[in-house]
């Protein structure tokens, strides 16, 4: 069952049962990377589960949508929908910097949108799946809003980074920096998210000050305590800039946990931090 772009505020699920809701953020420079995902998570897929993707942008051309969607003709257990979100962040000031894009900030808007859902997972395009995504969405949340992996890579900047641990504690005002998680993997409790947030109140917040990691300290800003920490192999960081050294100091747990999850990764991160 394949969709192309749809313009209505309210999304709804696309199949009535046994599907796997993703939502994804990316802009027209991501279409390639998108491929490559797409590719494996069908790989890793099973005919019997469907998989329901909302792929929030702007001004994604016809043709690269065409091109994506040809990737599943032949899956009618996939439905990819492209959802233009452009007119809700229209003038609005929000701290972007380095390889940050404003479309970090759309995965604001689940609260809201997707409020149909009671639960979905949020994924960035930058990634190399492994195994069957409908195993990662049915891991049990035991009552947390989020699930997420601990953010191995920027806890590694922290313990070599006085300025970084201090970000940390000052600005993200973390109790423990060892809970930061990287939000390019999340299960979302939409419903128990749009019980505490709003779209606007999240987006306020978001506004309030410059962000180093952007929306991630958002959300763990807002989530320290309510979120699930799940197996690192469900976001395995890509050895950028060396952190495996880095990592070696955080002590002998977190080391040997992320040296388990390269052994058999369920995803495969590219991120830069």
């Amino acid at each position: 069952m394949n969709h192309a772009q749809m313009e209505n505020d309210f999304i709804r699920p696309i199949f009535e049962k046994d599907y796997v809701p993703v939502v994804m953020a990316l802009n027209e420079n991501f279409i390639p990377v998108l491929s490559v995902f797409l590719l494996s998570v069908i790989d890793h897929s099973e005919k019997t589960h469907n998989y329901d993707f909302v792929i929030l942008s702007r001004g994604i051309s016809k043709e690269n949508k065409r091109r994506i969607l040809n990737l599943i003709h032949n899956h009618k257990n996939f439905s990819i929908r492209f959802i233009n979100v452009s007119k809700y962040f229209k003038g609005k000031k929000l701290f972007i910097h380095e390889h940050f894009s404003i479309e970090t900030y759309f995965r604001l808007l689940i609260p809201d949108k997707l409020s149909a859902y009671s639960k979905v997972l949020y994924l960035d395009a930058d990634m190399i799946v492994n195994r069957d995504i409908y195993d990662l969405y049915h891991v049990d949340l035991e009552d947390c809003t989020l699930g997420a992996v601990r953010d191995i890579g920027l806890l590694s900047f922290a313990i070599e980074y006085k300025d970084t641990r201090r970000t940390l504690k000052k600005i993200v005002k973390m109790k423990n920096i060892y809970q930061y998680f990287n939000a390019g993997v999340m299960i979302i409790n939409v419903k128990k998210l749009a019980g505490k947030y709003s779209f606007a109140q999240l987006l306020q917040i978001a506004a309030s000050r410059k962000w180093p990691t952007v929306d991630q300290d958002v959300l763990n800003h807002l989530f320290e305590g309510e979120t699930k920490i799940l197996d690192m192999s469900w976001n395995v960081m890509f050895d950028y800039m060396d952190r495996m050294k880095m990592t070696r100091k955080l002590g002998a747990k977190y080391y040997m946990e992320y040296m388990e999850a390269r052994k058999q990764p369920y995803k495969i991160h590219i991120a830069e931090s």
